[in-house]
């Protein structure tokens, strides 16, 4: 079974030749509804639908695992080569094919693997909440296993596009 952390639809491109240093531009298709289900057990979302890919298309990596399938599942842990994290040249949606189409060039081939983000936050958020109050919100927050986090930076937006830091708080 495919891990929640991607997409459940996963590739493996091997040329007939020079596998390893191979190069080209590759386009991978993928429905809504593996996105979808996808954003239903992660909190970094993958577009909900074509509308509004501009929000979240940016969270869309691709993960490059090389070598071939050990047992021919093709799932992430059977590579045993290096991996790599690719952000794609583009990720658009085709109305008249009903499918994601992301596109990215690479230097050799291998398994492919559609997840969110490039990193992974270094600590785990416990609680997070917040009061209304006069003249502003008040924020608390929980974490517990920080690894190197110096501080958290409050941002604020009065039209939930661009923010801009309003303060930094240190880590504890």
């Amino acid at each position: 079974v495919q891990p929640a952390s991607y997409v459940t639809r996963h590739y493996e491109i091997t040329p007939a030749s020079n596998a390893i240093t191979a190069t080209g531009t590759v386009t991978l298709y993928f429905t809504q509804a593996e996105f979808d289900a996808f954003n239903a057990v992660n909190v970094t979302q993958l577009p909900h639908n074509a509308a509004d890919v501009e929000n979240y298309k940016t969270n869309l990596r691709i993960e490059k695992r090389s070598g071939t399938s050990s047992n021919g599942t093709g799932l992430p842990n059977t590579y045993s080569g290096t991996i790599l994290d690719i952000v794609p040249a583009s990720v658009s949606w085709n109305a008249t094919a009903g499918r994601w189409e992301v596109t990215f060039d690479v230097s050799g081939f291998s398994g492919f693997f559609a997840k969110s983000t490039l990193f992974t936050l270094p600590l785990k958020l416990l609680q997070f909440t917040v009061i209304k109050q006069e003249g502003g919100n008040l924020l608390n927050w929980l974490t517990a296993d920080e690894i190197h986090t110096k501080e958290f930076i409050l941002e604020g937006s009065s039209d939930g596009i661009h923010f801009s830091a309003i303060t930094a708080v240190q880590a504890v």
